[in-house]
């Protein structure tokens, strides 16, 4: 993925990834992370 991307930004708070396929005159597309189970709070 990365080798095909133009530009690509991660949100240091988030995790967000917005990757501009077409360069930054268009629109980029939005990926998420998945979320976190491995933690739990129960002793």
């Amino acid at each position: 993925m990365y080798l095909q991307a133009t530009v690509m930004f991660r949100c240091p708070h988030s995790g967000h990834l917005w990757i501009y396929w077409n360069g930054m005159d268009e629109p980029p597309a939005m990926y998420w992370p998945e979320p976190y189970c491995g933690a739990s709070d129960e002793g």
